[in-house]
């Protein structure tokens, strides 16, 4: 059995894969391979949610439509942004990267519990990152330079200092 599209939703099919094509073609000058690999199946995924959202329409004679594919793009396009912030905070380049990501995710975690304006203290983040004091620095370093992440001294030493984000 073919199931065909209605026109308009014929049109709208060939919008969403210029902007899913665009992305990909970004992401592939910018040379960023896991976001091509995501953005590689968006618009296959958008036909296949269409293509389910036509046969709970009318099973007997199903044919995708304008409202299918919009609601197949906004949920695929959602999912898609989903996995691109995934991938930003847990795919890495190399092993310093990933422990600046890690570093940055005990902090995010830390204001999502406490508040945004509350600093996270040296021996909370120290415990969870259960690293050499040396490597901490580095990280800690590299942050600051990146101006990823805010400093400020402890009330009981220049040796316990406490963290937010930027």
């Amino acid at each position: 059995m073919k199931i065909e599209d209605t026109p308009e939703a014929s049109r709208r099919s060939d919008e969403i894969w210029e902007l899913t094509d665009d992305a990909y073609e970004t992401a592939q000058r910018l040379g960023d391979e896991t976001k091509m690999a995501i953005w590689a199946r968006a618009f296959e995924k958008t036909r296949k949610l269409a293509l389910f959202y036509a046969c709970s329409e009318n099973h007997r004679v199903p044919r995708i439509t304008a409202a299918g594919i919009d609601w197949a793009w906004r949920l695929v396009e959602h999912q898609t942004k989903r996995m691109l912030f995934m991938a930003d905070l847990y795919v890495a380049d190399n092993e310093f990267q990933a422990d600046c990501k890690r570093f940055v995710g005990f902090l995010i975690k830390h204001h999502e519990r406490k508040g945004a304006n509350v600093f996270m203290p040296h021996w909370d983040l120290s415990r969870r990152l259960n690293w050499p004091e040396k490597k901490i620095q580095d990280v800690r370093d590299s942050l600051i330079a990146q101006q990823r992440i805010e400093i400020k001294p402890s009330s009981r030493g220049p040796n316990r200092p406490q963290y937010r984000l930027l």
